[in-house]
């Protein structure tokens, strides 16, 4: 399971001024785009299934690990 620093939240994010969508998403945005609960998001990010970067008691999934579980024939 990887973990990011808070300076690579800010990196992923830096995109966020012009409308380019966020780079990084919430539990909530994550269970939404792929249609789950949120808990079932939850059991993902803390099975190791999907990467997520903690800054305080938030937790952030990178929007490119996203494209990746969601990629076919790849395992992330």
């Amino acid at each position: 399971m990887r973990h990011y620093s808070a300076s690579s939240y800010a990196r992923y994010n830096a995109g966020m001024h012009d409308n380019t969508p966020p780079q990084l998403l919430t539990v909530y945005e994550l269970g939404t785009m792929l249609r789950c609960h949120e808990s079932t998001a939850r059991r993902w990010i803390h099975s190791g299934k999907v990467p997520f970067v903690r800054i305080g008691r938030r937790i952030l999934i990178p929007r490119e690990a996203v494209a990746k579980l969601l990629t076919p024939g790849k395992e992330s």
